[in-house]
């Protein structure tokens, strides 16, 4: 399998978002797209999508005013509002603090606190999940399309083994330590294969049920992700198309006796890409518009990175590479994660911006290499970053790992650091604290270390004396802290496993999701407010 070409799957990939206007940049990108696929141009191409994105980003953050504002202030007005949305989120969400110690009562624990087993009839009580069987069109063709949904990528290899793409067959460094551990759980996994993903795992779940008159909470199979994707760079692509099927979903939906009832309040919706690749502006001609339709509204939304304003937009995490089958196998992990030399202090993983001085990958990248002693500089070209050996040993061998925004605020390497315990260094909130209400903690200090991304731009603070001034104490208690109380609940466990005493992001989701739809009367409450 040739990564090489892996532009779109890398763990520094950071998604497309929205626009609204033609631009040179765009017309550039056709033209290569339409006269080579030769793996030697794509890095070319790569980085006039990178521009694109961008520009269209900007473009859409104007159009909702709101989510322009946010900056790397924490104390700014709009940003302390946009905290509060998520804080409304997490009054609705089980508390994650010490969750991966408790008793399993999603996937596989059927026991209550004193530990007497449950009956299987009184253990779904509350917790039945109807899955729709929607036409294929809606998510088994798109998968069918993996040769042709990315112009310079096939995808087909990724969508193998349920979306968690093929085993990962080097898991030694370059000197033959063994880094990824345990061996055959590592996957080549693409992060938007996330409604491939959950789709499998929620067939799975021991109280779906197959009839919806039992159900608390309405499962819909559509894999938007890759219905999108397939419209970003086809020639023929018009907006009609590109909303299409989310028009022909909501036409079906409607259709449904459970809808009718609820208007879509208990139905929740798996959309492997950031949300405003669903947002697209009225006169704008990038992604979609099914989040803007009036129907999809009351819709809970589980996205890889969500609108900072609606309160049904949830972030999830993104599926890495390490899938384990066992509460065996995330231990042996864990053990790599705790016994780690960490010989490095500090790590980036990522790409500069010679072009743009300002951008804060830039400034890090210059500041990274002025004391290679202490900060190691990975560069992201061509497919260093998407070899996980090398990526998770980067992140191992580091105390911290610096998490600058991409090309929208979200950055999913934070995942990969925290899995491998580095503590990640973060320069705008909506990277993580505004994002994952169920998946990581609400006290953003324990584990993580926040430098606003405008004093770093000016030059006033250097990020290497920030953390020089963290204790070696301070930076074990956050360590421990990740271990304890993160890592699990950011894996994606292999479908079928068991991973008992933890709980992986999926077991995480359901919870939250059974819990929100048990108090729709207060999400109202709030809406109103």
């Amino acid at each position: 399998m040739n990564n090489g070409q892996g532009h779109e799957v890398g763990i520094n990939s950071d998604d497309e978002a929205d626009g609204d206007t033609e631009s040179p940049e765009r017309e550039q990108v056709a033209g290569f797209l339409d006269t080579t696929d030769e793996p030697e141009l794509m890095e070319t191409v790569d980085k006039l999508r990178m521009a694109l994105s961008m520009e269209i980003m900007e473009s859409e953050r104007r159009a909702h005013e709101g989510d322009a504002t946010i900056t790397g202030d924490p104390s700014a007005l709009q940003n302390l509002y946009a905290s509060k949305i998520m804080d409304e989120i997490r009054s609705l969400s089980l508390a994650p603090q010490g969750r991966n110690k408790e008793n399993k009562d999603v996937d596989g624990g059927k026991t209550e606190p004193d530990g007497k087993k449950l009956s299987s009839e009184s253990s779904c009580e509350g917790k039945n999940v109807y899955v729709y069987k929607l036409p294929s069109h809606f998510n088994e063709d798109l998968v069918k399309m993996c040769n042709s949904l990315v112009p310079w990528l096939d995808l087909c290899e990724y969508f193998e083994n349920s979306g968690l793409g093929q085993p990962v067959e080097k898991t030694n460094d370059s000197v033959g330590t063994q880094v990824l551990v345990p061996e055959g759980q590592w996957f080549y996994t693409y992060e938007h294969t996330l409604e491939i993903v959950y789709h499998t795992r929620v067939l799975q779940y021991r109280c779906v049920t197959s009839d919806p008159n039992l159900a608390s909470l309405f499962y819909i199979p559509y894999y938007g992700a890759l219905d999108v994707i397939r419209w970003h760079w086809a020639p023929n692509a018009t907006n009609e198309k590109r909303d299409a099927l989310g028009w022909q979903l909501v036409e079906w939906l409607e259709s449904q006796p459970p809808w009718k009832r609820s208007g879509g309040k208990d139905h929740v919706l798996v959309l492997g890409k950031i949300s405003w690749e669903f947002r697209r502006q009225e006169k704008g001609n990038w992604g979609s518009r099914l989040l803007e339709f009036s129907q999809m509204q009351e819709v809970m939304k589980l996205l890889l990175e969500r609108n900072p304003w609606h309160v049904n937009d949830v972030g999830v995490p993104p599926p890495t590479f390490f899938h384990p089958k066992s509460g065996a196998d995330v231990q042996t992990w864990l053990s790599q994660v705790q016994t780690s030399g960490r010989t490095g202090f500090v790590s980036y993983a990522g790409k500069d911006s010679p072009t743009d001085t300002s951008n804060i990958r830039m400034v890090i990248a210059r500041q990274c290499r002025k004391e290679p002693k202490l900060c190691k500089f990975l560069e992201c070209e061509q497919d260093h970053c998407w070899q996980p050996a090398a990526t998770m040993q980067l992140f191992l061998n580091s105390h911290f790992c610096l998490q600058p925004p991409g090309d929208t605020s979200n950055r999913h390497a934070i995942f990969y650091s925290l899995m491998a315990g580095c503590i990640p260094v973060l320069f705008h909130p909506c990277t993580a604290y505004l994002q994952y209400p169920w998946h990581l903690p609400q006290n953003s200090t324990s584990y993580s270390v926040y430098i606003p991304e405008n004093d770093m731009r000016k030059g006033t603070v250097n990020v290497l004396d920030v953390l020089k001034r963290i204790s070696i104490h301070e930076r074990e208690e956050m360590k421990q802290r990740i271990v304890d109380n993160i890592i699990p609940g950011l894996l994606y466990a292999e479908p079928g496993a068991d991973l008992a005493p933890h709980k992986d992001a999926f077991d995480l989701t359901l919870e939250n999701l059974l819990y929100r739809v048990s108090h729709l009367n207060e999400l109202e409450q709030i809406a109103q407010n």
